[in-house]
C-alpha cells in the first residue's frame, strides 16, 4: 500500500471517477440560470476562449517556430484562413466587451 493511501484513507474511500468527470463537465459547461438569462453572452464567452486557445497553439506560423527551435516539435496546423477568421472573431468579441 502506498504512503498516500495510508495517510489519506478518507479521500480514497470516497474517490470516484464518475464524480470527477461529472465535476469537470459541470465546470466546462456550466448550464445554470445565468446561461438561460444570457445565452448570447455565454456563446460569445466560449467562442472568445476557444479562439484565444486554438489560434496560438495550432497556427502554422507558431508551429514553424517550434519546428525551428531546439525542441523540433511539430503537429498539424489549422488552415490559415480559419486562423484569420478566428483572430477576427476574437478581436471583435474583445472590442465588444
Amino acid at each position: 500500500m502506498s504512503v498516500s493511501r495510508k495517510r489519506d484513507k478518507i479521500i480514497y474511500q470516497y474517490f470516484s471517477w464518475k464524480y470527477v468527470l461529472a465535476t469537470f463537465s459541470r465546470w466546462l459547461l456550466p448550464l445554470n440560470k445565468d446561461v438561460a438569462k444570457n445565452p448570447v453572452f455565454t456563446i460569445l464567452g466560449y467562442m472568445f476562449h476557444i479562439c484565444l486557445i486554438v489560434v496560438p497553439i495550432w497556427f502554422s506560423g507558431h508551429i514553424s517556430l517550434w519546428e525551428e527551435s531546439r525542441f523540433e516539435w511539430s503537429w498539424t496546423a489549422i488552415p490559415d484562413g480559419l486562423a484569420d477568421w478566428m483572430t477576427l472573431i476574437f478581436l471583435a468579441i474583445a472590442l465588444f466587451f
